[in-house]
């Protein structure tokens, strides 16, 4: 009965639909993520904020 129903025009546009949502839902996480990231990288450069590298060593160890 349900593959009936979904070859109607009827039943295309919502298969349609429920593959466009799916879509959706896969890719709002990644959009949002993308756009924190973003933003957060703005205001650390706008701060002026610098990732502190650790100071070289040789092999032996810190030279003092």
């Amino acid at each position: 009965m349900c593959r009936t129903a979904f070859q109607s025009p009827e039943g295309q546009a919502l298969v349609e639909a429920f593959r466009s949502g799916i879509l959706f839902l896969l890719a709002v996480p990644y959009v949002i993520f993308e756009l924190l990231a973003l933003l957060a990288y703005r205001a650390r450069r706008r701060l002026g904020i610098q990732d502190v590298a650790p100071e070289p060593s040789g092999p032996a160890g810190p030279v003092r």
